[in-house]
């Protein structure tokens, strides 16, 4: 991703100033650092032998699956009704008071072209925190507490705080992983052609929300019914002239977090915007 499209997304969120979030701006990411080249073989000298292959480096091994942290489903997940999908969600989470995603963010803003998408790692902590740390170097980071959101961006220097509310779709997993979807939404399910992999919940807030017209959660059915934290694969934001997503894998039950990773003090020199004033 090019540091243009970064800067150019970072505008937009800025003069929009409903929010000056990192949501819907999509950071710089690197590429991977590792490569591999494919390339013609030289031919061996006359008269001598040629070399053989030599053997491919075995692959990484997959990361394994989460442990189920609720017993498996008794009927078929396409037999649930939205409610009861929620309810299972929020039971599936229930026991676990800390995690660990990656997470590939997806963002557009009426008026004007794709964000490029980002990658990072999401930290939850319950009640209501997380941190957002994206890829790149330096990283941009977003982090909350629950009630105060802070970010920095190493380009151009700018340290943002506003209430956890605006940072909007990280806020929205945070009641995902929190067991409170039953809670705070009520729920229909769709039958959109492109998810087919599970349940797809369609969730409005009981409580009027500013940001976004609607929720969408993309339920694993296989997952759902196991019991496992990577039954949610992605939420989605629209509406507003807003459509954003972030996209969840590798999902991790932690011990604990330290709260320092969810604290963020403005470096010196930096210019601080704070909308929580």
């Amino acid at each position: 991703m090019n540091r243009r499209s970064w800067s150019s997304g970072w505008r937009v969120c800025a003069a929009v100033l409903t929010v000056v979030s990192w949501v819907g701006c999509a950071p710089d990411v690197r590429a991977p650092t590792g490569r591999t080249t494919l390339g013609k073989a030289e031919a061996a000298p006359p008269g001598s032998s040629t070399p053989e292959p030599s053997a491919p480096e075995p692959s990484a091994p997959a990361p394994s699956a989460p442990k189920p942290t609720a017993p498996p489903l008794a009927v078929p997940f396409s037999s649930l009704s939205s409610a009861e999908v929620a309810s299972r969600i929020d039971e599936i989470f229930a026991s676990v008071d800390a995690m660990r995603f990656q997470v590939v963010q997806k963002a557009s803003l009426e008026g004007h072209p794709p964000f490029p998408p980002s990658d990072g790692v999401l930290l939850i902590k319950k009640p209501a925190s997380f941190s957002l740390t994206y890829t790149g170097d330096p990283p941009e980071r977003l982090v909350s507490n629950g009630e105060v959101a802070s970010g920095y961006k190493p380009k151009g220097q700018q340290f943002i705080r506003s209430p956890a509310l605006n940072q909007f779709l990280p806020n929205v997993l945070t009641f995902v992983f929190e067991g409170r979807l039953s809670d705070d939404f009520h729920f229909e399910l769709s039958n959109e052609a492109e998810w087919t992999t599970g349940p797809l919940l369609v969730a409005t807030r009981k409580v009027s929300h500013d940001r976004f017209d609607r929720f969408m959660f993309y339920v694993d059915g296989a997952r759902l019914g196991a019991g496992t934290i990577d039954c949610v694969r992605k939420v989605r934001g629209v509406g507003r002239g807003r459509d954003i997503a972030f996209e969840l894998s590798k999902p991790e039950v932690l011990d604990a977090i330290d709260d320092a990773e969810f604290r963020l003090v403005a470096p010196e020199g930096a210019t601080i915007i704070d909308l929580t004033k």
